[in-house]
């Protein structure tokens, strides 16, 4: 299990961040996905209060890759050993950080969540 996954009442909560403002992540406030029981949702802490679904079926991955000096959300670079995968939410291109683990788990999440809908 990654190191970041955090585990509460049957849910995990990974440590990752999208690093644009999206109507999930008004105002850059999560610091954590949950996935797991519920839609998997942007949320500010390990735990569902002001939680923000995440549109799974609006996403597409279109590359994933390294952090780069210049990634971070209004100066707030995110740590050096994550990696970033950048998404076509809509025609719009947001980035969602995390270690690369915990990003591999997010992205499987994400796409799991999609297929579940169908």
């Amino acid at each position: 299990m990654p190191a970041a996954l955090a585990e509460l009442d049957g849910e995990r909560f990974v440590s990752a961040r999208f690093l644009e403002h999206t109507d999930y992540n008004p105002h850059g406030f999560g610091t954590h996905i949950a996935l797991g029981d519920g839609p998997p949702a942007v949320t500010p802490g390990p735990g569902r209060f002001g939680a923000r679904r995440i549109p799974a079926e609006r996403l597409t991955v279109r590359t994933v890759r390294r952090v780069r000096g210049d990634d971070g959300d209004d100066g707030d670079i995110v740590p050096s050993g994550w990696h970033i995968a950048e998404l076509d939410d809509g025609g719009r291109v947001v980035r969602l950080a995390a270690a690369p683990d915990d990003l591999g788990v997010v992205l499987r999440e994400l796409r799991g969540a999609v297929h579940e809908q169908s």
